[in-house]
């Protein structure tokens, strides 16, 4: 295996990662929120990680918002 397929492979797993970690602290803002959480931090937290996925998923614009 070469440098550069092992520097791909380990790019893929950050990312994997990232996206999970990420996706997991969504989902338990969704369960707060669910359960009656209706503060504007933990919305304003929700919106900001609903914005890093997108900008994941090639939408980088969503950041701006």
């Amino acid at each position: 295996m070469t440098t550069e397929e092992r520097d791909a492979i380990d790019k893929a797993w950050d990312f994997e990662y990232e996206w999970r970690w990420t996706a997991a602290r969504l989902e338990k803002l969704y369960a707060a929120q669910l359960a009656g959480d209706d503060s504007v931090y933990t919305r304003e937290r929700a919106q900001r990680l609903e914005a890093v996925l997108a900008a994941m998923q090639g939408h980088p614009a969503a950041l701006a918002a």
